[in-house]
């Protein structure tokens, strides 16, 4: 079911998102500063890294507690066929709507991050997919309905500030 083709569009998707990520780091380092740069680029990955960590490890640990091993090849497929799509996804779609957001307060030190960000970025839409596509045509026809709200979910997610809220 899974392919070394489907992965490998997966893993070049991520390698893609890494570059643009970069990329624009180092470009936004040198215009805007580190608290930016934080807040920008580092900041869709901070949000969303827990809960994709959640997202196998509860499944797994209910496998694992269960004693039901052959449930752990279940989890792992469920990961690659609707998380890791719409977790690529959602740092992709996250880290540009801040960059624009950012570019409206500051357009001329954004603007250079944000035009070295979109070619790997793109590059990286592209891989996911093709491995969607590819997903598309063994899944169930309710899967672009999921996959599409879990990629809205979590780039709401990947957008949005923790409120800071004072002990009383």
């Amino acid at each position: 079911m899974l392919t070394a083709m489907m992965i490998a569009f997966f893993f070049l998707a991520l390698a893609s998102y890494l570059s643009a990520i970069s990329l624009a780091s180092v470009i936004l380092k040198e215009t805007v500063g580190r608290e930016a740069i934080s807040e920008i680029v580092f900041g869709p990955l901070a949000r969303l890294g827990p809960v994709v960590l959640v997202t196998i490890m509860m499944p797994w640990l209910i496998a694992v507690i269960g004693r039901v091993e052959e449930a752990l090849g279940t989890v792992i497929t469920m990961f690659i066929l609707v998380m890791l799509p719409s977790t690529i996804l959602a740092f992709l779609f996250s880290s540009l709507l801040l960059m624009l957001v950012a570019s409206l307060r500051l357009w001329r030190q954004v603007l250079p991050a944000l035009l070295a960000f979109t070619p790997p970025a793109a590059l990286s839409i592209f891989f996911t997919f093709r491995a969607v596509n590819y997903i598309m045509g063994i899944a169930p026809s309710a899967y672009p309905y999921i996959l599409m709200i879990f990629t809205i979910i979590m780039t709401l997610n990947g957008c949005l500030k923790p409120e800071k809220k004072a002990w009383i």
